[in-house]
């Protein structure tokens, strides 16, 4: 551990790193006490602070690095974010600061305490300094008291992969996305005529209103197909799957859910891109329990990449004057690392072989070389799913939620077929599942260990969707020490930016995606082609 460090807490006039100010800075250096500064940041302070020598605590301190950095302040690594470190061993706890502290036994203020509410609620810039202050050193010694004790519980994984990768995100929010607003106006002006469009449809509904659309539906005599049972209690539901089930026969439902799919896509991205030429989101490492790296504002996971108009918002993001987006994607990472620990004779061919896991596995179902699209689609609707270990009730659901009329005795049988077809995925799952129930943990393949509640049961997907997590994440460090501009993260996906005159990079991060991690006899497979957009095929 290191002998020098400090301690740190901003306290902003806003969220928002681009826009805010720095009200305070609370520190503790060595064993001093906390101290809070609320005009010019000292210059010994400041030498501290972009000294390589000083470890820098804090909780969710890409937040404080974000503002000190906008202030002039070239504040560097090491870093030790409690946030991280005690995610490591909390995975499914709540993550604030104040959450922490409190289930520690400590008598915290949190921040509504300082600002009031009501007719008495002010900004922070104008509450009294000595109650800010006394705030502020509550936080710095809440982190000092966190990281004490977890300094010397934390892996090398959080160690070498996970504080490093601190200064990545911030690289990545802080340059943030380039947007073509001719397209977000093409967009919109064709997402609100089809809402307009389809609305006349349904004069005097609100299609927004669940009760109003519930109401219409059983007024039309569908209520028995829009009954569910939930908790042994019959009910009466609107959502997605239950609409995207009937929307073969009834054509009303697919005009609902078409309607919510533009109504979303507004609101959560049109408008979050409108009149702005950089998109600037927030990438959270502790942002999913399995290790993902999530986003918000807006959230880039959740766009529709399977639907044409989530393809086009893609399209939108779109690489600067001069420069060019270089796109990678592990290709089917799950399937092949669920080969590497179960080792599946099978399942080892079709990867060392070349062959395409999702076809293989609709060629096992169907009995037949040449599959349909649509059979092709029932398989990678269930092959996956299957090997996770979902049941027969959960497959069924997803198939007729996606529209597919089929019994549930057809998926006992396809079921049964992928299971008996990858003998070995089911004997290793059942022994993981015992040992993790046994001993309370998963370990993943970057060896974090992500602590679950007794006899949970999503153990496989934890253990194959961390280990994955592990894998991106060590490819994002090994680009950003390489000197590349990583600019977004998404799921098994990477989007870097390089000069025009640096296409011929493309081989060099295919090889990086594919040789950061080995899963020895299973080989890992990059999709990486150069694009003008996100969106591009």
């Amino acid at each position: 551990m290191w002998d020098q460090f400090i301690v740190l807490d901003v306290e902003t006039s806003s969220l928002d790193f681009l826009t805010g100010k720095i009200i305070c800075l609370g520190i503790k250096v060595n064993g001093e006490g906390p101290k809070v500064i609320f005009k010019q940041i000292p210059k010994d302070i400041i030498n501290i602070l972009e000294s390589p020598e000083y470890l820098k605590i804090g909780h969710n301190i890409s937040f404080d690095i974000k503002f000190l950095r906008n202030s002039g302040v070239n504040i560097v690594g090491p870093y030790f974010d409690t946030k991280i470190a005690y995610f490591q061993y909390h995975p499914f706890e709540p993550l604030g600061l104040k959450d922490i502290l409190s289930k520690m036994g400590w008598k915290i203020k949190r921040f509504q305490d300082v600002i009031g509410k009501g007719k008495n609620k002010k900004k922070l810039e104008e509450v009294d300094q000595e109650v800010l202050s006394r705030y502020c050193k509550q936080d710095v010694l809440g982190s000092y008291e966190i990281y004490n004790r977890y300094k010397n519980k934390i892996s090398s994984w959080t160690e070498f992969i996970e504080f490093p990768l601190i200064d990545l995100i911030i690289n990545m929010e802080s340059r943030g996305l380039f947007l073509d607003q001719k397209q977000i106006r093409k967009l919109e002006k064709i997402f609100i005529e089809r809402i307009v469009d389809l609305e006349l449809k349904f004069p005097g509904i609100n299609l927004r209103s669940p009760l109003q659309v519930r109401n219409f539906l059983i007024s039309r005599g569908y209520s028995k197909d829009l009954s569910r049972y939930v908790a042994n209690t019959e009910v009466i539901s609107t959502g997605r799957l239950v609409l995207k089930s009937l929307s073969n026969t009834v054509p009303i439902c697919k005009d609902i859910l078409q309607h919510r799919e533009f109504s979303k896509l507004i609101s959560t991205y049109i408008l979050k891109m409108k009149d702005k030429n950089i998109l600037t989101g927030s990438f959270n490492q502790c942002g999913t329990r399995s290790g993902r790296i999530s986003s918000s504002s807006p959230n880039l996971q959740n766009i529709p990449i399977r639907t044409e108009y989530g393809k086009m918002i893609r399209k939108c993001i779109i690489s600067r004057p001069g420069y060019k987006f270089i796109l990678g994607d592990l290709s089917q990472i799950e399937p092949r690392l669920i080969s590497f620990f179960s080792q599946d004779s099978k399942l080892l061919e079709i990867f060392n072989s070349g062959k395409d896991f999702h076809t293989e596995v609709t060629q096992e179902i169907f009995n037949k070389r040449e599959v349909t699209k649509d059979e092709r689609f029932i398989g990678k609707t269930v092959g996956l799913a299957t090997l996770y270990g979902a049941g027969v009730d959960t497959l069924f659901d997803v198939l007729v939620g996606y529209g597919v009329e089929i019994s549930k005795i057809r998926v006992r049988e396809i079921r049964e077929t992928i299971i008996q077809a990858f003998p070995r995925i089911s004997y290793w799952s059942s022994n993981e599942i015992y040992k993790v129930n046994k001993i309370g943990y998963i370990d993943t393949l970057g060896g974090r260990r992500i602590v679950l509640p007794k006899k949970y049961i999503n153990i496989i997907n934890y253990k194959i969707q961390g280990s994955a997590a592990d894998i991106m994440k060590l490819i994002l460090l090994n680009l950003y020490f390489l000197g590349y501009s990583v600019l977004a993260s998404v799921h098994d996906e990477v989007v870097v930016e390089v000069k025009e005159s640096e296409e011929y990079k493309k081989e060099e991060v295919k090889n990086i995606m594919e040789r950061s991690f080995s899963l020895k006899d299973t080989p890992i497979v990059a999709d990486v082609k150069v694009a003008n957009s996100w969106g591009d095929k």
